[in-house]
């Protein structure tokens, strides 16, 4: 059975990233896909020390998350930059 996003929310809720992080890895693909979760798992993803995971989750998300655009800016920049692309990370 696929984890819930429920589920994700509250390991998130007890700090717990990598449960949080294994469990949204678990989500149905259509969930995973949707720009919140994408969102949730790229932070989770720097938060588990796996910054190459964050990179596709935040490709094109600022525009479709126009109210954070500037934290998911910094937080693509954050995982090129961890991921020793650091090039692409200052554009």
């Amino acid at each position: 059975m696929p984890a819930s996003l429920e589920a994700v929310v509250e390991s998130v809720r007890r700090i717990e990233h990598r449960e949080a992080w294994d469990l949204s890895a678990a989500l149905p693909a259509d969930v995973q896909r949707t720009r919140e979760v994408r969102y949730l798992r790229a932070r989770l993803a720097l938060l588990v020390d796996r910054p190459a995971d964050a990179i596709p989750l935040t490709e094109g998300l600022a525009e479709l998350l126009p109210a954070l655009r500037v934290e998911v800016l910094r937080l693509r920049a954050q995982a090129l930059a961890r991921s020793g692309r650091h090039a692409e990370a200052r554009m």
